[in-house]
């Protein structure tokens, strides 16, 4: 399959910041002032992509990603802060707290990793490094939960929960240790899978991993999707702003 070439549309959608408690009453108190309130996300992260300025704090991650999302948060240099997602910049008093920039994009992969590039992607040094322990831990009887609902969405959604949580994990993998990057100079790791067989895309949308990368293709995980804060299999742009330091497309 020859790989579409990626298309942005449209400028910067949303801008992602991480604030310790006393910035964050600082902004708090700011756009009080303004007559502005924040979304507090209640059950998933992701809820802070539902209003023009969003916000999650720590007791959010157990909730509903308690099993996926919360122990690449919890082993996060980001683990005590407060994501704030915003659709225009804080000001010049919050950039050093901007993680991440997210736009929507038209990407269509060329490749897409087989079972065995997925199982060799699981097992690089670098990612069983990087990967927190809690990760393999998620509960069988809930995955198969989850797989019995996703037959319902779709055909193509793995039919086992072993395939959907090598799928899971085989996507981080690539973040972490990329083997499936585009062909274009911006030469950026995305996501190999579509949104029923993808998990927690947080960990990439926020730089939960500490990326050194400068940008990523990010498709949403099946949570995001049916939660309606990022549209089913579009590929996002995310760049790292704080390691952008060459051009893009």
């Amino acid at each position: 399959m020859t790989e579409a070439p990626m298309r942005q549309e449209q400028d910067v959608w949303k801008y992602c910041y991480w604030l310790d408690r006393e910035r964050f009453e600082t902004l708090r108190k700011e756009l009080a002032v303004q007559g502005k309130d924040m979304r507090r996300a209640e059950k998933n992260p992701c809820e802070a992509f539902l209003a023009d300025i969003g916000c999650a704090g720590p007791e959010c991650w157990p909730v509903i990603c308690n099993f996926d999302a919360r122990p690449w948060f919890e082993a996060s240099a980001f683990r005590d802060k407060i994501l704030v997602i915003a659709s225009k910049p804080l000001g010049t008093a919050y950039e050093d707290c901007l993680e991440t920039t997210i736009t929507p994009v038209k990407f269509k992969p060329g490749k897409m990793p087989g079972r065995a590039a997925r199982e060799e992607l699981i097992n690089e040094p670098k990612f069983l490094a990087r990967k927190p322990d809690a990760w393999d831990r998620f509960p069988r009887d809930m995955g198969e939960q989850i797989v019995n609902g996703l037959a319902r969405m779709g055909p193509r959604a793995p039919k086992n929960w072993d395939d959907l949580f090598l799928s899971w994990t085989s996507v981080h993998a690539n973040f972490v240790s990329p083997r499936f990057r585009t062909d274009d100079e911006t030469a950026a790791p995305y996501s190999i899978g579509d949104s029923l067989s993808i998990s927690s895309c947080c960990v990439e949308l926020f730089n939960l991993l500490g990326s050194c990368e400068p940008a990523l293709l990010v498709r949403p995980c099946t949570g995001a999707a049916i939660l309606q804060a990022l549209e089913r299999d579009r590929y996002y742009l995310v760049r790292l702003v704080k390691n952008a330091k060459r051009p893009f497309a």
